[in-house]
């Protein structure tokens, strides 16, 4: 900040260069450039930098920027670990969006297991531009192949709760209720706070079963605990307890009851199984 201070740019200097106006604006002209394009910024670059960099995005079609935290103006020398992961993940994943964009889906799920076979720890998409991706797909009706999209988000972040969330929304949209019910279980494992796979997974049950009714919805300590719901239970000695995330009590009465987080649901005794 000192030295720029102490030397301000002098936009009427070297013969009004600086002043000249451009014989053609760019930023009008953005859109004809058609290869990828990675546009990196550092967190503590000053604001018209940031500001360009995204009317850059903006304008170049599929252009993709990032900001590189704890970083200036000189990224490579400032944070070089970051700067080479983010340009080694963009350059192997150019050739997973090629064979996607010009050969479908399928050869890319293909290229993709090759890649991980030779290379296990490849990384070819960030979590969020699959998932975006996926979702494109899903939008534009082409299920099958955002299911596909999906999954591999999955397998290269099996942690990502989101990962499996959104996967789950792209099986019930295709009828696939037991696999929507099972990525929503994983999403929930890896998150119990997604509330969108909670109130997924009471909709299915819901509709799945008209004669599910919901009795008892309250926040408290048993329905919450459900490990401690379940050991009272078995003490009645009329559940019997199953699993522990899609919890099923089967009483001597023929009632049924699904434990979901917070949500005890009772199968009518007229449907006893």
């Amino acid at each position: 900040m000192r030295l720029l201070e102490a030397n301000p740019l002098n936009v009427t200097g070297a013969l009004g260069y600086f002043v000249k106006p451009l014989e053609r604006a760019a930023v009008k002209y953005l859109d004809e450039i058609k290869v990828p394009v990675l546009v990196l910024v550092g967190e503590y670059d000053i604001p018209d930098v940031h500001a360009h960099s995204g009317v850059i995005e903006a304008g170049i079609p599929n252009a993709k920027r990032e900001i590189i935290f704890k970083a200036g103006h000189l990224i490579p020398l400032e944070q070089p670990e970051a700067f080479n992961a983010s340009v080694l993940i963009f350059l192997s994943g150019l050739e997973f969006l090629n064979i996607l964009n010009s050969q479908g889906v399928d050869s890319a799920v293909q290229y993709f297991h090759k890649k991980r076979e030779a290379e296990p720890d490849v990384i070819l998409f960030e979590e969020r531009e699959m998932n975006l991706l996926g979702y494109r797909y899903l939008q534009n009706g082409k299920i099958k192949d955002a299911i596909e999209l999906f999954k591999l988000n999955t397998i290269a972040f099996p942690d990502s709760w989101n990962a499996y969330d959104s996967l789950g929304e792209a099986y019930l949209q295709d009828g696939q209720k037991d696999l929507a019910i099972k990525n929503y279980e994983k999403s929930l494992e890896l998150n119990p706070q997604n509330t969108n796979a909670q109130e997924k997974l009471r909709s299915i049950m819901l509709k799945a079963d008209p004669f599910l009714l919901k009795i008892s919805d309250e926040s408290s300590s048993k329905i919450e605990e459900g490990e401690v719901y379940a050991q009272e239970l078995l003490l009645s000695k009329e559940y019997v307890y199953l699993e522990p995330y899609t919890t099923l009590f089967f009483s001597s009465k023929g009632d049924i009851y699904w434990v979901s987080t917070k949500i005890i649901y009772q199968l009518k005794p007229e449907k006893n199984t």
